[in-house]
């Protein structure tokens, strides 16, 4: 019974670890002027600094330095035309 009762619970809880893992692994993505790209959680934004969390470690990339941050699955759009 007490096997039984594992599986069960088993089957119970991994669905919700699968989704879990899923969602974790939608990262921001902060673009940089120069054209790299620095993928992991977007932590904060300030007039100063981006804070991301990439690999374990922050990495503050300077403002003036960043030309786009996506969020999750969005797709990069064209930059907009000032007149």
């Amino acid at each position: 019974m007490n096997q039984r009762f594992c599986l069960r619970s088993a089957a119970l809880i991994l669905p919700v670890v699968v989704l879990v893992a899923a969602g974790a692994a939608v990262a921001d993505t902060v673009v940089t002027q120069d054209g790299r790209e620095r993928e992991g959680d977007l932590l904060s934004v300030t007039d100063s600094w981006v804070v991301i969390r990439s690999d374990g470690n922050n990495l503050r990339i300077p403002r003036e330095a960043v030309a786009a941050i996506l969020f999750g699955n969005e797709e990069p759009r064209p930059p907009l035309k000032v007149e």
